[in-house]
């Protein structure tokens, strides 16, 4: 599947809660700054196309928790997980790479 974002609001890796956070890298969640139009200059996006693969839902950027775990690519959107799955059975990367990346 391949996902074409301009803005940060319309990228599954961003995680819209009290404050917006980018989940391209796992590691390191970066805050969105709240002034940014379309996306910071520090975002992936910027230096080329994110490619998502096959992987467990803890090193995932799709995946988000807050009360409880979710997915941001799910069908339905941020469709519940539960919390003694690895990897629900049902994960859309067991089948398909995501691909993001900027309009031409």
């Amino acid at each position: 599947m391949i996902y074409t974002v301009s803005k940060c609001v319309e990228c599954p890796m961003q995680f819209a809660g009290e404050t917006p956070v980018c989940q391209a890298d796992v590691q390191a969640k970066r805050e969105i700054p709240a002034d940014v139009e379309n996306r910071p200059e520090w975002c992936p996006l910027n230096q080329s196309s994110f490619a998502v693969d096959d992987r467990e839902c803890a090193v995932c950027p799709f995946h988000h928790r807050q009360e409880m775990r979710r997915c941001s690519v799910a069908t339905p959107r941020f469709r519940p997980m539960a919390e003694e799955e690895v990897r629900p059975s049902w994960c859309v990367l067991r089948r398909e790479r995501f691909i993001i990346k900027l309009p031409r």
